[in-house]
């Protein structure tokens, strides 16, 4: 398997991938559980895979994750003892990440707003 720098300079070398199967191969997603994927204690390790993910969501490789690309799951936070803490709107994902207010989520945001509690949940 290619390093992590080898992989992104590859993938940012293509021409965008056309379908989610396509940009999976090109990053070399590892074919582990969703849950998995970041419980790596390797702190370089785990943001290259977020960066993977970054760049698997950033649909027409415009460098944001903007518009159709942002998740619009519905949520529901729940406390150790299995109490509903509350329900947040389709925007969450986005609102949460996005910095500058800009209506879009670039990688630098996205690695500020994740990272911290990757790493803590990791350690």
């Amino acid at each position: 398997m290619l390093t992590c720098v080898a992989v992104m300079a590859a993938f940012l070398a293509l021409p965008s991938p056309e379908t989610p199967f396509d940009r999976l191969r090109a990053l070399e997603m590892p074919a582990i559980q969703p849950g998995d994927y970041f419980r790596v204690a390797d702190p370089s390790e785990l943001e290259c895979r977020l960066r993977r993910s970054f760049l698997l969501m950033d649909g027409d490789g415009d460098g944001f994750i903007s518009g159709p690309e942002i998740p619009r799951a519905r949520r529901v936070w729940i406390d150790p003892e299995g109490k509903i803490i509350r329900e947040v709107s389709p925007t969450f994902w986005s609102d949460d990440k996005d910095a500058d207010g800009d209506g879009r989520v670039d990688w630098p945001e996205m690695r500020d707003a994740l990272m911290p509690g990757l790493l803590a949940a990791a350690s």
